[in-house]
């Protein structure tokens, strides 16, 4: 299973955290700036069939499997803590509860991650391309974007504007939030790094311009 959203005139957007995301410093400097707040709602979720997540070699199997272990905001930011990420927190509130989620920087981009579903799903996302003036996109561009995020590694949305940011191209990860160990977690953000380098070509910015 995967997340699956349409861009533009697909008509299913994904509303996603609204926080700075820029390239990730090659060396550890000094402090950073504390990444803007989600909002009231980090998340606003689709349909469990369009929120599909992907399955890996984290989630036993068999009659007899042993229970689960699931992270929490905390648990989430010392696994972080283990992998060795520059990472910045921020809060949020979600139904009257203060939420955690985290910005590390990878090794070329600084990805968000947070516990979403009621906390069933690790998400990964990223801030992308200023999307303007999305009707004056040329519908090719649109159609490149849909291309590059049918990928086992992530997916591409156009999230439309709010009161605090404009259009935006985000990409987007996200998994089952169950036995998550350091191997698997390191591989899954890396992974996520890496398909967005690779798509530069479909979310460049002088795209949707």
């Amino acid at each position: 299973m995967r997340y699956c959203l349409g861009i533009g005139a697909c008509g299913l957007l994904l509303a996603l955290a609204a926080f700075a995301a820029e390239p990730a410093p090659p060396k550890k400097t000094g402090a950073v700036a504390a990444p803007k707040s989600p909002g009231a709602q980090a998340i606003a979720t689709a349909s469990p069939q369009a929120r599909g997540v992907n399955v890996g070699p984290n989630i036993p199997s068999g009659g007899n499997a042993a229970p689960v272990a699931k992270l929490t905001d905390d648990s989430l930011a010392e696994l972080l803590g283990k992998l060795g990420y520059e990472t910045k927190v921020a809060t949020y509130e979600n139904n009257g509860v203060e939420r955690k989620y985290f910005t590390v920087a990878c090794k070329n981009y600084w990805v968000g991650v947070m516990l979403d579903n009621g906390d069933d799903d690790v998400l990964l996302f990223a801030t992308l391309a200023a999307v303007p003036e999305p009707e004056n996109v040329p519908t090719q561009r649109w159609l490149e974007l849909l291309r590059a995020g049918d990928n086992f590694f992530g997916h591409f949305v156009y999230v439309p504007p709010t009161d605090n940011s404009g259009g935006r191209i985000k990409a987007i990860k996200g998994f089952a939030n169950v036995n998550v160990d350091l191997a698997f977690f390191k591989q899954k953000i890396d992974n996520f790094d890496f398909y967005i380098v690779n798509n530069k070509d479909a979310w460049n910015e002088d795209n949707f311009r």
